[in-house]
């Protein structure tokens, strides 16, 4: 699919609306993220939403926070004991995703693009995949999910607009929420990482 073709489909709105199956949904923001003007159009469907839905926003009642915190944990120790990839903290280790990093189905293949993304596990909103970058990817802003990176390879530069952040195999950054931010790779050899999108 061509980038135009892209812009001028309708996968962009269903992507932002969270309509498209996670594969899909991953094959589209790696179309986007390969043109500046669909990643833009899409970075500007994420706002008009996230606008949208802050100006219908309701209040939370008493006991919300404990029943969200309690359902966060019991669906970590579920993850856990089904083998699914843990969740990307400031302490995690590559030694926790060798399985996903070490296995030989899960390799870029040579002729692969500048952008090439492996899903892990996806559920609902929320995934973990292997990711490639060649060059970078764009400026994005996410405004219902929290991304976070652990490098495996490579080398690449994520900029934020009050700092930039030069990373390197084993380091971990995440992205708070509505928070611009590109990718430069910095290596002779493409960036692998661990990309976790987390529903916010």
């Amino acid at each position: 699919m061509t980038p135009q073709e892209l812009i001028t489909s309708d996968l962009l709105e269903q992507l932002a609306l969270g309509q498209l199956s996670p594969a899909e949904a991953l094959r589209v923001e790696g179309l986007a993220h390969a043109d500046p003007q669909a990643a833009a159009i899409l970075n500007e469907l994420r706002s008009a939403i996230e606008r949208l839905a802050q100006g219908a926003a309701l209040s939370p009642g008493a006991g919300v926070k404990d029943k969200v915190l309690g359902a966060i944990s019991a669906a970590l120790e579920k993850d856990a004991r089904e083998g699914h990839p843990p969740v990307l903290h400031p302490a995690s280790k590559l030694a926790e995703f060798a399985r996903w990093i070490n296995d030989p189905a899960l390799v870029r293949p040579a002729d692969a693009g500048p952008f090439f993304i492996i899903p892990i596990h996806q559920e609902g909103s929320s995934g973990t995949a292997l990711l490639w970058l060649t060059l970078g990817a764009p400026e994005e802003t996410h405004t219902n999910e929290i991304e976070k990176f652990l490098i495996v390879e490579g080398t690449c530069e994520i900029s934020l607009p009050d700092r930039s952040h030069h990373l390197k195999a084993g380091d971990y950054l995440s992205i708070p929420l509505h928070t611009p931010h590109t990718i430069k790779v910095t290596s002779d050899v493409p960036c692998k990482l661990v990309l976790q999108r987390l529903a916010a």
